[in-house]
């Protein structure tokens, strides 16, 4: 059996009516036929009364490929930060917390 990648996505309401799918987590085959899922975020707007949805769908060769031109982006920063390339990170105000 092929291990397959799935997205996990859910349909977040837009103000129009329509909603557009947020992908909130990967997931992956077992060895059993099973299914793990790894969810990093769970939205709450439009569970009034509907409950949760979530959707696998199968990685496309779209997905990996913007999967694998995002490693090379990252691989490309790591490697700019060990030339001596510095950065700089600014400390928020106290005025700048939300709450």
């Amino acid at each position: 059996m092929q291990k397959r990648e799935y997205k996990v996505l859910a349909p977040i309401p837009k103000a129009n009516g329509g909603e557009w799918w947020m992908s909130v987590g990967r997931a992956y085959d077992n060895v059993d036929g099973s299914v793990n899922l790894y969810i990093d975020a769970i939205p709450t707007g439009g569970l009034a009364g509907k409950g949760l949805k979530l959707q696998l769908r199968v990685l496309d060769e779209e997905d990996l490929r913007r999967r694998e031109a995002y490693r090379a982006n990252g691989a490309q920063a790591a490697a700019s930060r060990t030339a001596g390339t510095s950065v700089t990170i600014h400390a928020p105000t106290a005025d700048a917390i939300p709450f």
